[in-house]
This record gives structure tokens, C-alpha cells and sequence, in this order.
């Protein structure tokens, strides 16, 4: 069977639907990650680490759970302060954005 072919194969109705995604993060916890700074915190790990902190899907522990082990990973810390240090208050205009475009765009 010829790629082209196996592209327009069509299903038979009776297979069950394939699963690509066998796991999500529900608007609740998405949004408990979001209050609680999980994108400055996970920027911060990164930046110090050279890598990703794991996912909260990858993690298989509670919202909650997870928010204090990435949190414990800056005890010692201000953690607000991390927050606060990679989190934008302010407006961006559309010419930062443009000349942020530009700027990537040109690497």
C-alpha cells in the first residue's frame, strides 16, 4: 500500500477511535497554576537548571501537590520575588511586538 493510499484509508466504523491524548489539565487546575505563578516559577527553573521542570500532567500528584514541590525547590528563596521578576504587569504596545518579531526573526 502506497503512502498516498494509507492517507485516505478510511476507518472502519466498528474500530474503536484512536486516542492521541490520553490526559489534560481541566480549566481548574489550569487556572489554580496560573494564580499561583507556575509559568514564572517554571521560566526560573529553567533558566537555572538548563532544563524543563516536569509537567504537572507528567507528575501524577494533585494541583496542589505539585504547586509545593515546584515551590520547594526555591525554600530558601523569596519566591514571590521570582514571581514578580517574570511576570509582566505591564501593557505590551504593538511596536514592542513588532520589534520583537523583528528581532527573532533576524537570529
Amino acid at each position: 500500500m502506497s503512502k498516498l493510499e494509507m492517507q485516505h484509508r478510511k476507518r472502519p466504523d466498528d474500530e474503536p477511535p484512536i486516542l492521541i491524548v490520553d490526559s489534560f489539565i481541566s480549566d481548574t487546575d489550569m487556572k489554580y497554576l496560573d494564580d499561583h505563578g507556575w509559568y514564572a516559577l517554571a521560566r526560573e527553573y529553567r533558566e537555572r537548571f538548563g532544563e524543563r521542570y516536569p509537567g504537572f500532567v507528567e507528575s501524577n500528584v494533585s494541583v496542589e501537590e505539585y504547586m509545593e514541590q515546584l515551590r520547594a525547590v526555591f525554600k530558601d528563596e523569596d519566591v514571590d520575588a521570582i514571581i514578580r521578576k517574570h511576570s509582566n504587569q505591564e501593557p505590551v504596545s504593538f511596536d514592542d511586538i513588532a520589534e520583537m518579531i523583528l528581532k527573532s526573526n533576524g537570529r
